[in-house]
């Protein structure tokens, strides 16, 4: 049996979910993460992207109500909302409240102004909330940025490519594509070696997958260390 492209971090995934609060995201982290993986198994291209995204903000949100808890309270004007850690409870309204609240965009956001993340992480979340948008509306033709003859392929023309069944003869190493940060379009890079993973022993159809899964891996391990966050006192 071939060995699988991107591998299952299931010690990581079984602290992330040890270090859960009550009242917190630690079941759906990992309902989402186990429906992302088996997709992908299965051969599925766009399920695995958008499932992804879907942990990576209950992912966020846990870590936001984790720092809640330590701090006391949070307010986050942009989207007129205040949560104190007294309304964390086991009967998950402080969750759903911010669940609700906060798209993945503005999970992102309010870490990095917390500076609770630091600004690779940044990047690596948001590009994997682009291919989770762009697998969510892929049926909309994107506008692809022009590369000369000579430069990588762009990603957002290997994703439509291959969510449209169609075949690109592909031998490269790099990937890159434009990201929206909440200031700035940015160029990003795909560090495969950090990722852990290589992209040409996937199948062409599922590349886009294997990056967003090893980005959601990546984050969980960087976010593990510093459960519940670091530098601040837990009440």
């Amino acid at each position: 049996m071939e060995e699988p492209t991107i591998q299952w971090p299931g010690q990581l995934l079984e602290e992330i979910y040890g270090k859960g609060i009550e009242g917190g995201f630690q079941d759906s982290i990992v309902e989402l993460t186990v429906e992302a993986y088996q997709a992908f198994l299965a051969g599925f291209n766009r399920s695995p992207v958008i499932l992804s995204g879907e942990a990576l903000q209950r992912l966020n949100c846990e870590y936001i109500l984790q720092y809640t808890k330590a701090v006391g309270e949070i307010a986050y004007w942009k989207k007129n909302f205040e949560l104190q850690s007294r309304q964390i409870s086991e009967d998950f309204e402080a969750a759903s409240l911010l669940l609700n609240k906060f798209t993945l965009f503005d999970t992102i956001v309010f870490l990095e102004e917390q500076k609770l993340i630091g600004r690779e992480l940044v990047l690596d979340m948001h590009a994997l909330r682009h291919l989770r948008n762009n697998a969510v509306h892929s049926s909309r033709q994107p506008r692809f940025d022009p590369f000369s003859p000579t430069a990588e392929y762009d990603l957002k023309e290997i994703a439509r490519l291959a969510l449209s069944g169609s075949d690109l003869p592909l031998e490269f190493r790099m990937h890159k594509f434009t990201i929206r940060d909440s200031r700035q379009e940015i160029e990003y890079i795909v560090d495969q070696e950090k990722l852990g993973i290589n992209i040409e022993k996937a199948r062409l159809d599922q590349r886009v997958a294997v990056i967003a899964l090893a980005l959601l891996f990546a984050t969980m391990k960087h976010l593990n260390l510093n459960l519940p966050p670091s530098g601040i006192k837990s009440s």
